[in-house]
């Protein structure tokens, strides 16, 4: 049986996170910046306090404690045992406050966290297209709810919407195109604010909506 010791919430903090959240030796899950985050296959999403309440309960429910000098006994949890459990696990998966993501947690030659943007299907490489596997090495706490297709058909639709708002400004709908490109990213090189201005039923709040969806509800 798992045996914690109640006197010791560092030590049970650090065991669950070694069972609950280190497989095949990598760790998937760290507090950052006062949240804690859980690696989900494609990026490190936001877990809230609560949620990681009851796992822990869960946890510590299924465990023992020595009871006396040779037995063991329940481990019981309590409010306060899961507490103080809580409050030692910022520390067990702290990352620290100064690193600023999307980055790499260990050492990756020659692919800039800044041009690999998460998709669906993998980790897009925009130098050359390619689609790398995901890896829990970059912290990243949003992917784009889409898989990358290099050989998507154009979306008609799309094109057939910019063109009715601006039927003889082809720059016009260049530029919309390339905002939202850089949007999909975490590269802030242009230092640019973006505006889009015009009467009302013009077609601003549609681009805003598909905007939005693009990008995801983390970005």
């Amino acid at each position: 049986p798992r045996i914690l010791d109640p006197g010791d919430p560092l030590a049970t903090a650090r065991r669950f996170v070694a069972d609950e959240f280190t497989p095949d030796g990598k760790q998937l899950i760290f507090h950052h910046r006062g949240e804690f985050f859980t690696w989900n296959r494609t990026h490190y999403q936001r877990c809230d306090d609560a949620d990681m309440c009851a796992r822990l309960y869960l946890f510590c429910e299924s465990s023992m404690c020595r009871s006396g000098q040779d037995g063991l006994k329940a481990f019981k949890p309590s409010a306060r045992k899961v507490a103080d459990i809580i409050h030692a696990l910022r520390s067990a998966a702290h990352l620290p406050t100064a690193i600023e993501p999307p980055v790499w947690l260990e050492e990756v030659a020659d692919l800039p966290p800044s041009d690999l943007p998460p998709c669906v299907n993998g980790l897009l490489y925009l130098p050359d297209m390619r689609v790398l596997g995901h890896d829990p090495a970059y912290f990243n706490a949003s992917a784009l709810p889409v898989a990358f297709d290099p050989g998507a058909a154009r979306p008609r639709e799309w094109h057939s919407f910019l063109t009715s708002i601006w039927p003889d400004e082809p720059d016009v709908i260049s530029c919309l195109q390339e905002i939202f490109g850089y949007l999909l990213t975490a590269d802030t090189r242009q230092h640019k604010i973006f505006s889009i201005v015009g009467p009302r039923r013009s077609g601003k709040g549609t681009i805003a909506r598909i905007l939005t969806a693009l990008l995801g509800k983390e970005n």
